[in-house]
């Protein structure tokens, strides 16, 4: 009776094993092809990114502050992480509020991007898309490595 418990602990605690492995291979899969959507804002006037079309629903980033310069800088940024690897439309609108003290509030503004005239594939995997508002309703996207800081 006892070699018999002890034989179904251990196929019991080898099946377990196996489905934490399978699972921690799938989470690396999944990471591997996750995508990073980053949002900064390079112009003087604080933005909300109301809505980017052609994109998940969670794509909108929210309150941007203003950081003026030349380039991005990480500690400034709106980043949100997706899951899985995203196509990319032909032509990307962005609604946003502009010059607004609190959320939802200035004037509304909106600009067309052509993926392809950025180098934008219209297929991205483990890559970050960044979404720069240049101001003067000017945006640019710009292809970088997944937490790269520049």
């Amino acid at each position: 009776m006892k070699t018999n418990t002890i034989k179904a602990w251990c196929v019991g605690l080898a099946l377990l094993l196996s489905v934490l492995i399978f699972a921690a291979g799938c989470s690396t899969v999944m990471d591997y092809r996750s995508v990073s959507l980053e949002y900064y804002n390079l112009s003087e006037k604080v933005i909300k990114v109301v809505d980017v079309s052609g994109m998940p629903a969670v794509a909108a980033s929210g309150i941007l502050m203003p950081y003026p310069g030349q380039e991005e800088n990480p500690m400034m940024k709106a980043e949100q992480p997706l899951q899985a690897p995203l196509l990319i439309p032909a032509k990307i609108k962005i609604l946003w509020l502009e010059g607004g003290t609190s959320a939802g509030s200035g004037s509304p503004h909106q600009a067309e991007i052509r993926r392809d005239e950025f180098g934008v594939p219209e297929s991205l995997s483990n890559k970050a898309i960044r979404f720069i508002y240049l101001g003067n309703n000017q945006w640019r996207l710009k292809l970088a490595k997944r937490g790269a800081t520049t």
